[in-house]
């Protein structure tokens, strides 16, 4: 295959081009090597929609760790920190494999780059006790309400409450386990988008949640089969479809994240707010920051609520979560 880029045997090349290597890079190093919704997000977008846009036309071996520092503090403006830190592990990703190639010296990404970002972080909302006790008396009375129930019992993810099928149930002992998650992705050799499910974010992601003995029992009375297609005028009998999955589409088939949010997350969300117009409208993602954010204010060590979230980041959950136990620090001191 001619790549359009001639790797020299013994001596640096001064004219290879960072967008020309980038490029290449992605095609070798990353494509087919790595999950596809990893190539597209964690690789692919900050590559060609920040970094070859960018960086482009200048040769490898000119950029400099000043040119480096100041990309991000223009990127830093307008894009949140983590999204700074996508741009920079793939920035530093590419340096380090143009090194190993004999196309530059030095890895301009050094230690001394600094991150700083203008854009607030997106704050994360979460229900208290009463709140929550509310959003479940409200889902024990709706179509879909097995749903929000697990979201809010487990701290699963939307991705994983859809990638879980009966066989990760264990109904005798009450436990869930996480598996696999499932997600709407480009398939990086045809761009077509599809439904995958298949394995988590990391190996942290994978994990053994109890459940409690009421929801077991409203899993247990779920329907494994579905009734499909039939037209009773032309005498056509439906189908009857075994479904694979706990939380399947009308046609039990895998839901897809977007369909099951306008079908079953949405509808329900807005019939909660109608009733009660004091309940904020929270998204799925924050219903796994409020059953963590029970845990601990229930007394549940961090390391505990790291594991059943699936969270790596011992720091994160700390700064994210400390805060709400001052209600419980003032009640125990008996302060008012």
């Amino acid at each position: 295959m001619n790549t359009g880029i001639v790797l020299p045997d013994t001596e640096l090349s001064p004219n290879v081009k960072f967008a020309d290597w980038t490029l290449q890079w992605l095609e070798v190093y990353k494509k087919g090597m790595v999950k596809d919704n990893s190539y597209w997000g964690t690789y692919y977008n900050p590559a060609v929609k920040h970094l070859i846009p960018y960086f482009g036309e200048m040769n490898l071996n000119d950029i400099k760790p000043m040119h480096i520092q100041e990309f991000f503090k223009i990127k830093g403006k307008k894009n949140a920190l983590e999204t700074l830190k996508k741009m920079k592990a793939c920035l530093s990703a590419i340096f380090d494999t143009a090194i190993d190639n004999d196309l530059c010296r030095k890895n301009p990404v050094s230690r001394n780059i600094k991150l700083k970002s203008s854009v607030d972080p997106i704050q994360k909302h979460v229900y208290d006790k009463d709140q929550c006790d509310i959003v479940k008396k409200f889902a024990y009375c709706y179509a879909h309400g097995l749903d929000i129930l697990t979201l809010l019992e487990t701290a699963i993810s939307r991705s994983e409450l859809l990638g879980l099928r009966w066989e990760d149930i264990d109904l005798k002992n009450n436990v869930i386990y996480v598996n696999q998650g499932t997600v709407t992705l480009r398939n990086t050799d045809t761009g077509a988008w599809q439904i995958v499910s298949d394995g988590l974010k990391n190996e942290y992601r994978q994990r053994s949640i109890p459940i409690s003995e009421e929801l077991a029992d409203l899993l247990r009375k779920k329907p494994r089969t579905v009734l499909v297609g039939g037209n009773s005028k032309k005498g056509i009998l439906p189908i009857e479809v075994h479904t694979e999955f706990v939380f399947y589409s009308p046609t039990g088939k895998v839901y897809s994240p977007d369909n099951w949010n306008n079908r079953v997350y949405r509808p329900f969300i807005t019939a909660l707010n109608k009733k009660y117009p004091d309940m904020p409208m929270l998204h799925a993602h924050e219903l796994r920051h409020t059953r963590a954010t029970l845990w601990y204010e229930d007394g549940l060590d961090l390391l505990t609520i790291a594991y059943l979230g699936g969270w790596t980041d011992l720091k994160m959950l700390r700064k994210r979560y400390a805060h709400v136990s001052i209600r419980k620090l003032k009640e125990e001191l008996k302060y008012s």
